[in-house]
Order: C-alpha cells, then structure tokens, then sequence
C-alpha cells in the first residue's frame, strides 16, 4: 500500500542519512557527463524517493536519488560504506526475465542462454554486440513505437565507446532478430510495458532494502543491482532470491 511504501521509504533514508558513502578514488576535478556538465560527488546528496507515472502506483516506483546512481559501474567499485569496502550484486537481465514472468514462464528454466547474444549487423566484437543489443532491447521494452526505441536508443548509446552506426533498416532487423529469438514476450516488446516491469523490479527492490533497514545494514540500490559491505554478499544473495519468488508470485 501507499502508506506501507511511505514507511519502507522513510525508514530507508533515516538509515542513508546517518551512514558515510564516500569515494575515495573519485577524480577531484569530476567526471564529464554527456551534456557537457561535469559531475562532483556531494556526499550528502543521499536522499531517495520513488517515481511513479500515469499516477499510478502500478507504474514505475524505482527508487532515485543518491549519488552512487549517477557514476558508472568502474567507479562504483570503489565505494566505501562506513569506510569499508563494498560489493556490487546484480540480477541476471533482470527486466527480461521480468518479461517471461508476465507471460507465465521461467526464463532460466526454458534456457541458459545469455538473452542478449544476439547477432548485430555490421559488429563483429561479441562484447560490443551484448553492449548494443541490452542497451536496445530493454529501451523496446519501454518504447511505445519502434520510432520511439530508434530514437531513444540513438540518443543513450555511448559512440565514444563503439563506433557505430544505426540506419534504420540495421535497428529494423535487430528487432526483428528480437522478437525472433523471443518469440514469447514479442508482443511485449514496443508496447510500453517496461513501465510495469520498473514497478515489479521496485517492489523487488523495496523487500530487499526492508529487510536491511530492518538490521540497521546500509544498503544502496542501482534498480536491479545492490551495493553491501564485503562480507554480507551471501545474506544479499539469499534475499535476492526470495524477493523475486515472493514478489512474481503475486503477479
């Protein structure tokens, strides 16, 4: 309910506030950002909030804010909770998985293979072709058109990185490509549905702060990955997986 969300959130920044999230290998003069601003940590910038849409509470509900959310997975490694060293735990394509749960079916039971090795046209690099088809196929679970995913998809793709380009016709097939190899959640894809999937992966992600809010244990979440302290990782694995039975089942 909206008063238990409230609870859960409020308890979780009384806990954000009172712990130390530093960087110490943070670059001092900042990091650029794609914009053109450049990105300071502001170690007090820890308050967290839940987004929804359409006014819904069925809609979104990820959890945004803290600093740790806006610099990238390298440097995350290096996170300090309460001068301690952390890891970082995520779930294994989460919102695709997510995906087959609403069409009644276990993806990892179905198959073991890797849902985004999936051939691009034009990019011979296995790794840059996982890199292109995650990045597209979780934007074609939020699009609404495939005008929409091409475009989105363009705008969010690091160049600097891979030094592609996507015509239409090569965005075409891959999602062609997509649907093929997924043939089980193809209607899902282009239909905005991703924004159900953020408000399963939120109360996913709610369960499992609860439960460390609960222990007074710091915690910081990525949407589908988590930040601990060394040493807590089996306890944060366990929970992971009960909070994804406990919270499918209900759907």
């Amino acid at each position: 309910t909206e008063i238990t969300a409230r609870t859960h959130l409020t308890a979780y920044n009384n806990l954000l506030h009172k712990t130390l999230i530093d960087h110490p290998d943070f670059p001092t003069e900042g990091v650029p950002l794609k914009d053109g601003r450049t990105f300071m940590i502001n170690k007090s910038d820890k308050f967290v909030r839940r987004i929804y849409n359409d006014s819904s509470f069925e809609w979104n509900g990820r959890f945004y804010g803290g600093w740790w959310q806006r610099i990238d997975g390298n440097f995350r490694k290096s996170i300090r909770i309460n001068n301690l060293a952390t890891v970082e735990i995520d779930y294994s394509s989460l919102h695709v998985v997510l995906a087959y749960t609403e069409a009644g079916l276990d993806y990892w039971k179905k198959t073991e293979k890797d849902p985004y090795d999936l051939p691009v046209r034009g990019v011979s690099n296995p790794e840059h072709s996982r890199d292109i088809v995650k990045l597209f196929f979780l934007l074609s679970l939020n699009a609404s058109t495939e005008q929409s995913l091409f475009k989105a998809f363009r705008y969010q793709f690091s160049y600097k990185e891979h030094p592609y380009s996507f015509p239409d016709d090569v965005l075409s097939e891959l999602l062609a490509t997509i649907k093929e190899h997924h043939p089980d959640i193809a209607d899902l894809i282009c239909s905005g549905a991703g924004l159900k999937l953020m408000n399963i992966d939120s109360r996913i992600c709610e369960y499992i702060i609860a439960d460390f809010v609960r222990t007074d244990s710091p915690i910081l979440t990525v949407h589908d990955s988590f930040i601990v302290r060394c040493g807590e990782e089996e306890r944060l694995e366990v929970l992971m997986d009960d909070a994804f039975s406990h919270v499918t089942s209900m759907y």
